[in-house]
C-alpha cells in the first residue's frame, strides 16, 4: 500500500511494507524547496517507522550513519545528487521496535543548489532502517 496526503506545502507518504501487519514507512517533507539563496538547499525530513506486526521486529544498519541514507532523481530516474560520505563510527546500529510501537528521526538534507533547475520536479530516494521510500519535491 502506498498513498500519499498533500495538506498545503507538507506531502506525508506512508508505505507498507509487505503484507498487512507489516512494517509502515512514513516520510514528512516539504514539496517545494526554495533555491532563491546561497549554494546549498535544505530538505527537512522526518522519517518514522511503526511496527504493525504483532511481533517486535529488530532494526538494523551497518553503522549509525547508515540508519538513514538517500539520494535524488530527476523524474527520469537519472541521479542528480547522493548523500555525502561521513565520517562514521564503525558499530553497528541496532534498536528493538515492539508491537505497535514507533521510531522516527529528523534529518535536513542539504542540496546543492546548482545541480538542481528552478521549476523541476525532483524524486528523493531514501532508505529509513532499510526500509525503502520516496518523495517528490519541486525546486522552485
Amino acid at each position: 500500500m502506498r498513498a500519499v496526503v498533500v495538506f498545503g506545502a507538507l506531502v506525508v507518504a506512508l508505505a507498507s511494507c509487505g503484507s498487512p501487519g507489516a512494517v509502515s514507512l512514513k516520510m514528512v517533507a516539504p514539496d517545494r524547496v526554495s533555491s532563491h539563496s546561497g549554494s546549498q538547499m535544505v530538505l527537512p525530513v522526518t522519517a518514522q517507522l511503526r511496527n504493525d506486526r504483532k511481533e517486535s521486529i529488530k532494526l538494523m544498519a551497518g553503522t549509525p550513519c547508515a540508519v538513514f541514507s538517500w539520494q535524488v532523481l530527476s523524474m527520469d530516474g537519472e541521479p542528480v545528487e547522493a548523500e555525502p560520505n561521513r565520517l562514521c563510527a564503525q558499530v553497528v546500529a541496532s534498536q528493538t521496535l515492539k508491537s505497535g510501537e514507533q521510531t522516527g528521526s529528523r534529518y535536513e538534507i542539504l542540496l546543492t543548489r546548482n545541480l538542481y533547475s528552478s521549476g523541476r520536479s525532483y524524486r528523493l530516494a531514501y532508505k529509513f532502517w532499510g526500509y525503502p521510500g520516496e518523495h517528490i519535491f519541486i525546486v522552485k
